[in-house]
């Protein structure tokens, strides 16, 4: 069996003997950390897990600023599991890899401009928010970036544009989001009063809007996108 993921470059490589079995992997990411390699539970057993045993460098120079032209060109590591062998090759060559019978399930979300710039009412504090889902038309989930946004807090959006929006945190969610109820509907005025979320490594701006998009995007309403599917062209998909 072959397994498929994103990375590399035109080369090949063999995986060492440590890394055959799960639980060798497991003790040597966790040991590269610093943290003491685990144990082997009791049958049964939960083996509990830090999300800091899963941080690891990345050298900010590795990380692309600017998508790859075309979309097929993007690196993508193949690993034979057979033969413990690492192969580097591009998306393009996905095709090589499906057999007859292989189902392919794409997530057809689109993403919305879905950061918006907002200012506390009275005081004018600025506040960014990160809308997360659409209620209704005048209630919308989101996350908020600034301080003591409580319950009650007036908050307004384009306030400097023409047809403005002026929303109230409602509610405060589990997750720590806020409700908002709005006076008006926003998502038709998205285009002209948000953006579109990146990642907090990218830190180029976004030249076109639609090579965050996927070629098969069509459903509004994502806050990021489904970056697996960024790499397909219509091409490919006609070729699969």
């Amino acid at each position: 069996m072959t397994r498929i993921c994103a990375a590399g470059s035109p080369n090949t490589t063999v995986l060492p003997k440590s890394t055959a079995s799960t639980s060798n992997a497991t003790v040597a990411a966790s040991t590269a950390s610093g943290n003491p390699s685990p144990k082997t539970p009791p049958h049964g057993a939960v083996l509990e897990m830090l999300t800091s045993e899963f941080d690891y460098p990345l050298p900010e120079d590795l990380i692309a600023q600017h998508p790859v032209e075309p979309r097929s060109a993007s690196r993508m590591l193949v690993v034979d599991r057979a033969t413990q062998t690492l192969y580097h090759r591009q998306f393009a060559d996905i095709l090589a890899y499906l057999r007859e019978g292989d189902v392919l399930v794409v997530n057809e979300t689109r993403v919305i401009p879905a950061r918006v710039q907002a200012r506390k009412l009275p005081t004018g504090g600025k506040v960014e928010l990160l809308l997360l889902a659409r209620r209704d038309d005048l209630h919308w989930e989101a996350l908020v970036k600034g301080r003591r946004v409580g319950i009650g807090q007036k908050l307004s959006i384009g306030a400097h544009e023409q047809n403005g929006v002026t929303a109230t945190v409602k509610a405060i969610t589990p997750s720590g989001g806020r409700l908002l109820q709005l006076d008006t509907p926003l998502e038709d005025r998205l285009d002209r009063l948000g953006s579109i979320p990146l990642p907090p490594y990218i830190h180029a701006p976004l030249e076109d809007p639609n090579r965050y998009q996927t070629v098969y995007a069509r459903v509004k309403g994502s806050a990021a996108a489904p970056t697996a599917g960024l790499h397909w062209t219509a091409e490919l998909i006609q070729q699969a």
